[in-house]
């Protein structure tokens, strides 16, 4: 995940250089983006899996824990988080930023707390 980020971030940096060349010092627009993944949450464990190009089949899984160790916490403000952590101490592990969709984030809280 660091690789892609990386990648995306230099791509990003480089096409705002060059716009901001051709423009004669316009704006510049950062934007990386980390791979999406799914969220599988079972009675027993929470699992994620990296989105591929192909809608049918998953990628490599990104993260697996005890569903029993984890909470869950929904953040709203500009844009809806969903925060995993270890019950135990309560650490962040896993970090979800889910845009405007609110529903999914609560399910993805539900889904982990019950």
């Amino acid at each position: 995940m660091k690789q892609h980020l990386g990648k995306n971030l230099a791509a990003a940096v480089a096409a705002g250089l060059v716009t901001t060349a051709v423009t004669g010092g316009g704006s510049m627009f950062l934007y990386a983006a980390i791979p999406a993944v799914w969220v599988v949450v079972t009675s027993q464990r929470v699992l994620m899996y990296a989105k591929t190009g192909s809608a049918s089949k998953p990628g490599e899984p990104v993260f697996a824990a005890p569903r029993q160790a984890l909470g869950a916490e929904a953040k709203s403000g500009l844009l809806t988080q969903v925060v995993i952590t270890d019950r135990g101490d309560g650490r962040s592990l896993v970090r979800l930023n889910l845009g405007l969709r609110r529903k999914a984030a609560n399910r993805i809280v539900l889904s982990i707390g019950a």
